[in-house]
């Protein structure tokens, strides 16, 4: 496995983390404020 290969797959879990952080943050806010977001698809 080349080193571009891992680094890729490492950024594409990067972004991943940072989405599911996103909706986490989201989901905090909905609860302190009782209201739900219309961009969480849950």
């Amino acid at each position: 496995m080349s080193i571009v290969g891992v680094s890729g797959k490492t950024s594409y879990i990067g972004a991943q983390i940072l989405d599911l952080r996103g909706q986490l943050d989201d989901l905090q806010t909905q609860l302190s404020t009782g209201k739900v977001s219309t961009t969480y698809a849950g």
